[in-house]
């Protein structure tokens, strides 16, 4: 009995680890659809308990293994001793390991024979996603739809039913492999066999909905294809200037840094672009409040004679107190400001603390700049 535990949970580590597989940096996609397979396995016979521990350490290994930059992160700009950063990667990976822990739970509860789990697996687990990417400001890092973005004719479908459809479609492909196992073997999930019937059901399931994503999808890349080559073509120049994120914020460095962008437009500028884009928080100072600096940025504007797209903090009063804003600019080649537009979904230890009144220890990534507040959602650049 003892070595069957042992058995399933190697099963449970070795699917997080597959998993892990699946997304950059090894970036091999495939293993998505058949990295759940061993999970499927492990949950076999288990009962709720027993789903709801193997769901947890197969999570674990996954986003232990997968958001393993949060130690260097912590460590060189969060100014976390190692030893801290390490237990706070525990902590976060053991947080995100509650969602598949409970898709492993509702999957034993609910689905008690093979034909239920088929259907229910993909849901249970776009159900988990969709709560991961929402609760607590969300963390949607590497949700499962994400592993398949080099087949871009299979995830055109996404246009209709958003990543999460893309999910469903391969856990749909690891439930099918799953119990097509599990019949061949003669051996049965939840104490019962797959039947001949019900395998060969879940297989024409899985390659009609596979067939008719890969036609949709082919058909609207040559689609696409059609629409770009009538449409006016617009030149577009990306500007990166690579500052190390210890010293960016530092006010010693904020006109090298400024100057830097300045030079690489100018640059730019020579293939005569119609549009130049900067990254997030190019600018290390709040623009159009900085006078000095926000002149530079408004001169090298009409300089070259573009437009500009870049990031910068804002912020304003409300209430007697002062609020921050993660803030995007399109900046007209006269050098006005055309629009703005406030990031909506922030980054956790990034552009603000969750928990700050639990977490005193934790500053932000960024510590010079304060928390940021979410801006409008549904607004956009026009």
């Amino acid at each position: 009995m003892q070595s069957i535990q042992k058995s399933r949970y190697i099963l449970a580590l070795t699917a997080g680890l597959l998993l892990t597989a699946a997304f950059p940096s090894l970036d091999q996609g495939w293993l998505a659809w058949i990295a759940l397979v061993p999970l499927i396995l492990a949950l076999r016979q288990a009962n709720a308990g027993q789903a709801l521990r193997l769901g947890f350490v197969f999570g674990f290994a996954h986003f232990l293994t997968l958001v393993y930059w949060v130690v260097h992160s912590m460590n060189v700009y969060g100014k976390l001793s190692l030893p801290l950063a390490v237990c706070v990667l525990i902590l976060f990976a053991a947080y995100l390991a509650i969602y598949p822990a409970l898709f492993a739970t509702c999957l034993v509860r609910l689905a008690k024979s093979p034909i239920r789990a088929f259907w229910l697996a993909p849901v249970a687990w776009v159900t988990m996603e969709y709560l991961r990417a929402t609760i607590f400001t969300g963390f949607p890092w590497e949700l499962l739809g994400y592993s398949q973005y080099r087949f871009p004719g299979l995830i055109q479908v996404a246009d209709m039913v958003g990543v999460y459809g893309v999910s469903a479609l391969v856990v749909l492909a690891n439930m099918v492999l799953a119990m097509a196992l599990l019949w061949w073997s003669g051996t049965g999930w939840q104490n019962t066999v797959p039947t001949a019937g019900q395998t060969s059901l879940g297989v024409a399931v899985l390659v009609f909905v596979m067939t008719a994503c890969l036609v949709y999808g082919n058909l609207r890349l040559k689609t696409i294809e059609r629409y770009a080559e009538k449409a006016r073509a617009v030149s577009v120049a990306v500007v990166q200037g690579n500052v190390d994120q210890a010293i960016k914020w530092d006010p010693r460095f904020q006109v090298l840094t400024t100057v830097k962008y300045r030079d690489l437009s100018l640059v730019a500028a020579r293939s005569r672009p119609d549009l130049i884009i900067w990254p997030e928080t190019a600018t290390p100072f709040f623009f159009s409040q900085d006078r000095s600096l926000t002149k530079l940025v408004t001169r090298t504007v009409m300089e070259t004679g573009a437009a500009f797209l870049i990031g910068s903090p804002a912020k304003k009063k409300e209430n007697d107190r002062v609020v921050l804003f993660n803030r995007a600019y399109l900046i007209k080649p006269d050098g006005k400001v055309a629009a703005t537009y406030d990031k909506t979904h922030l980054v956790p230890f990034g552009e603000f603390v969750p928990f700050k009144k639990w977490l005193p220890f934790i500053d932000k990534l960024v510590a010079q700049v304060g928390d940021f507040r979410p801006g409008t959602k549904g607004s956009t650049l026009t």
